[in-house]
């Protein structure tokens, strides 16, 4: 009931946090202009939501980057104390919405940079016939780039993020994205966010990915020199009797002698006992 409440208070005040994640998500990687709303897979009847209708109908575009900040900002403050909780709870969407907001801020200031230098050089390659800045597909990239730091997914999380769009011009992108971002989280710490809570936890699951400390010494040093072997020759019925009756080991190194401990097989004790016991019949 605190987390809950303190969501609650956390999100009022800002509209990016208020309503459902997933339209929220939608609406983050749709565009403003409603021709071309569909290329990022969205339907042009999206253009009439809420959030949509905040963010492209603001004139002060700063101030939208800015709200979208704060919202990334207090989610990911939030998502601290509620993931981990004994409720029904995830990280995946909200990583979505959080690397969402941080991309399309980001998509959004390029669309200020580029109205106010639009005859710079280094937006001589737009087509003046289609939006050179679309803040839809960096808030789509940013998501992408964000849920591949926390998740450490690479190739399922690139088809996750080309499914959502429905557009393979934003593949490469969203690849090179992805790659960058899992490259910085693992200078980290190789864990991700599951695997953390998991070794948190204190959960019996054994990573093949877990990386161990390599011992420096050899096997030699660390073993006792007090060692229980069978010679491989030199032996008979009764000494391999008394060596049974004498040692309750469930098995045997075979050496070539005591002195060298050349080792040339093993054997069982159940299987010694069941030789020794044939060769007295």
């Amino acid at each position: 009931m605190v987390v809950a409440a303190m969501t609650a208070l956390l999100s009022y005040f800002n509209i990016y946090l208020r309503g459902d994640t997933s339209e929220l998500i939608g609406d983050l990687f749709s565009q403003c202009d409603v021709s071309s709303a569909s290329s990022l897979g969205t339907s042009d009847q999206r253009f009439d939501h809420s959030v949509l209708t905040v963010i492209c109908s603001n004139s002060h575009l700063n101030q939208v980057a800015i709200s979208l900040l704060l919202a990334a900002l207090a989610r990911m403050f939030l998502c601290l104390f509620t993931f981990g909780l004994p409720v029904p709870s995830g990280l995946f969407v909200p990583g979505l919405a959080i690397g969402a907001c941080v991309g399309r801020a980001v998509g959004t200031w390029m669309y200020m940079i580029h109205s106010l230098y639009s005859d710079s050089s280094y937006f001589s390659e737009c087509n003046p016939e289609s939006p050179c800045i679309t803040p839809g597909v960096y808030a789509l990239i940013g998501a992408a780039a964000l849920l591949s730091g926390l998740t450490r997914m690479t190739l399922a999380l690139t088809v996750i993020m080309f499914e959502l769009s429905g557009n393979v011009t934003y593949i490469l992108p969203i690849m090179l994205a992805v790659m960058v971002s899992k490259w910085v989280a693992d200078a980290f710490g190789r864990q991700s966010m599951y695997d953390a809570i998991i070794a948190m936890r204190g959960y019996p699951y054994l990573d093949n990915r877990t990386e161990h400390k390599r011992f420096q010494a050899n096997a030699a040093d660390v073993m006792s020199t007090d060692l229980t072997v069978l010679p491989a020759i030199g032996n008979s019925v009764g000494s391999l009797q008394t060596f049974l009756n004498r040692c309750p080991l469930s098995g045997f190194p075979i050496v070539s002698d005591r002195t060298d401990c050349f080792l040339v097989g093993y054997i069982a004790r159940s299987e010694l006992r069941y030789a020794v016991d044939r060769a007295i019949q």
